[in-house]
This record gives structure tokens, C-alpha cells and sequence, in this order.
């Protein structure tokens, strides 16, 4: 399928519930992307399965606080409170890069490390937070000649 459309490509897929899985090309490194969005709400979901997060709990979102993304929260002009659940829907639909960031420092990137590595996953990882990853690349940036 990769070839068919030119491009090259990696697939992982597990199983949360069981053994299975289909890999191709899974030993190649890649950049994740917005696709790192899905370890994070499946963190968030796991928490809240397990009772040490409620799906429910309310957070307040200012604009001053929005991460740059282009849609979402960080358009918004008025603070907002929003539910977890609805945070990870924005997370997840639109890519919104705000509620990831909110998201992460909720459940916390060590946490969503160690579910990735709990399920064979352990080779993704995330350097920090959406913010945190735009400021290393703005400083590349800057050395680049």
C-alpha cells in the first residue's frame, strides 16, 4: 500500500486487551508527530479505567496559556473550562495542541512512558511536552547555518 501510493511507511498495531499485533518496518525510527496524541489519551483513559483520574474533573483554559497549533484553544480569545474528556476530544479530532499540552501535565509524560513501554511499546517516546518540543526546535533553528 505504501509503494502503491510512493511513499514509505511504518504500521504498528497492538492489542491492548491481548497478544495480538501487526508490525511492518517497526524496528525503523520515525518522527510521531501528532500521532503521539493517541499514547496520550490512551494514558488519560487508562487513569480514569483504573480511579485515579475522573474523566469529569473540570480545568480552566486561558488563552495566555494556549500552546500554537493553528486550531482549538489556542484561537480562543475567552478562558474556557472544559472537562478532561473533552480536552482528549480535542485532542483527537482536531489535533488540538493545547489540550495535549494540558494532557500531558495531567497525567504525566513518565506515566505515559511507562503504559508505551507496559505494552511493548517502549521505543516511543515523547521529550516533553507540545511547548517544550516547539521551543527545542526553535532553537535548532537557530544553529542551523
Amino acid at each position: 500500500m505504501f509503494a502503491e501510493a510512493g511513499c514509505k511507511g511504518s504500521v504498528a498495531v497492538l492489542d491492548i486487551d491481548g497478544q495480538g499485533r501487526v508490525m511492518f518496518r517497526d524496528t525503523e525510527l520515525v518522527v510521531a508527530a501528532s500521532t503521539c496524541k493517541i499514547v496520550v489519551a490512551l494514558e488519560l483513559f487508562c487513569q480514569a479505567a483504573e480511579g485515579s483520574l475522573d474523566p469529569a474533573e473540570r480545568v480552566r483554559l486561558s488563552p495566555a496559556q494556549a500552546t500554537p497549533g493553528g486550531q482549538g484553544f489556542c484561537i480562543v480569545e475567552d478562558e474556557a473550562e472544559v472537562s478532561l474528556r473533552d480536552i482528549a476530544r480535542m485532542m483527537l479530532t482536531i489535533s488540538d495542541n493545547t489540550a495535549t499540552e494540558v494532557l500531558i501535565r495531567r497525567v504525566s509524560l513518565s506515566r505515559v512512558h511507562a503504559r508505551s513501554a507496559g505494552l511493548g511499546l517502549d521505543r516511543i517516546r515523547l521529550v516533553g511536552t507540545i511547548r517544550q518540543e516547539f521551543d527545542a526546535i526553535g532553537r535548532d533553528a537557530d544553529r542551523v547555518p
